[in-house]
């Protein structure tokens, strides 16, 4: 019995899982043209504040190009006006996965976490974000929210322990 794995265990495990996801059936029923339109639509509906029809599109759009950040972003959005932090959180995680180089994914999951009131989690994905800015070039706006939540947070926090 060999024990060399099989050539697909090999391979980067993001670059799999997207030619997994875009080969399901369902990322082919849909051509360009609609997905952009329906993106369109579901954009205009959150500018315009109807955040539950931008929810239905923007969740239509992830089922349909479920590797498509824009659209996994919008969905997170909607989820976290729609007070649905938790999903907002997987969402925004999802997207960090599929552009580990952006870290504004994880500062709006960080800011789910602060919402649904899990702070000691928000702490620790705000100081990756941060160690993750402060080695890496034009992201001095995500550093600087990212600090300010953590001194907001502190700030809570120390006096909290100070009242107690």
């Amino acid at each position: 019995m060999s024990t060399i794995a099989p050539p697909s265990l090999h391979q980067d495990p993001l670059a799999a899982l997207k030619k997994g996801l875009e080969a399901l059936p369902s990322a082919s029923r849909l051509d360009h043209t609609v997905t952009e339109s329906l993106y369109g639509l579901a954009y205009q509906y959150a500018t315009q504040g109807r955040i539950e029809q931008a929810f239905d599109v923007f969740r239509l759009l992830a089922l349909y190009a479920p590797t498509e950040v824009r659209y996994l972003r919008g969905l997170a959005l909607s989820c976290k006006l729609l007070k649905r932090y938790e999903d907002a959180v997987g969402f925004n995680q999802f997207c960090a996965y599929l552009e580990p180089d952006q870290p504004g994914h994880a500062l709006s999951a960080a800011e789910c976490l602060l919402l649904m009131g899990d702070e000691a989690e928000c702490r620790v994905m705000l100081k990756h974000v941060d160690e993750y800015c402060a080695s890496h070039v034009g992201f001095d706006a995500v550093a600087e929210r990212a600090r300010a939540i953590l001194s907001l947070i502190g700030s809570a926090g120390q006096s909290e322990h100070a009242t107690a």
